[in-house]
């Protein structure tokens, strides 16, 4: 007799989800929308631009989980402002500028556990095999592991180090001094950091979902 026949509905058979597992779906149906408004897959140097639409997508799937009393919520931030806050700035000729990407991401908190989602950072991995935000590479390769997992998942499970490495990758500037600076960055900086508002409105999220098939 199967085991599994007078399980109620909605139950997993398999037992409660964790929250990676939880992410990992809703990731997985936001890369098919990014994938199909953006046309390309998430490989090196594919997808600029495309952080304008893919953390808003990220955020439309989680509304209704929300609704459903999931323990999850999402934040849309630009990664720009966490590095102000940090404090890692470089001299521009007399002018102290931000070290950072101007570059949107998604911080997910599922169950407690906080994850960094990032589905178009591959636009900075350069087919020279280094990363760079426009014409200036910074000095890290695209084998980074970090950048890997970035590239294979489209998210990471952040940590204080996590993080750090992070805001190390998305720097324009990634030497000795900015590693230093980036040192005491904790997961605190990212509460502080203010959120971004949806650049589409819901009924064009919506229409993005239904065109990847996964509504």
């Amino acid at each position: 007799m199967d085991a599994n026949i007078n399980m109620p509905p909605g139950r997993n058979p398999e037992g409660p989800k964790t929250p990676e597992q939880k992410l990992s779906g809703i990731v997985r149906r936001a890369e098919a929308a990014v994938a199909k408004e953006s046309g390309t897959p998430r490989a090196p140097g594919n997808r600029t631009g495309g952080c304008t639409f893919a953390p808003d997508i990220v955020d439309r799937l989680i509304d209704p989980l929300k609704l459903q009393g999931e323990n999850i919520a999402s934040k849309t931030i630009q990664i720009n402002d966490v590095h102000k806050r940090a404090g890692n700035f470089k001299k521009d000729g007399k002018i102290d500028v931000s070290n950072g990407f101007q570059h949107a991401v998604s911080v997910i908190s599922v169950d407690g556990e906080k994850f960094l989602v990032d589905l178009t950072f591959c636009q900075y991995m350069n087919p020279d095999g280094f990363i760079s935000s426009g014409i200036v590479r910074n000095g890290i390769k695209n084998d980074n592991p970090l950048a890997q997992e970035l590239l294979t998942n489209g998210y990471i499970r952040l940590t204080n180090e996590s993080l750090q490495e992070y805001l190390l990758l998305t720097s324009s500037v990634a030497d000795s001094s900015t590693q230093q600076t980036l040192q005491g960055v904790t997961l605190s900086l990212l509460d502080e950091t203010p959120p971004l508002w949806r650049e589409f409105k819901d009924t064009e999220l919506d229409a993005m979902i239904n065109r990847a098939g996964v509504s």
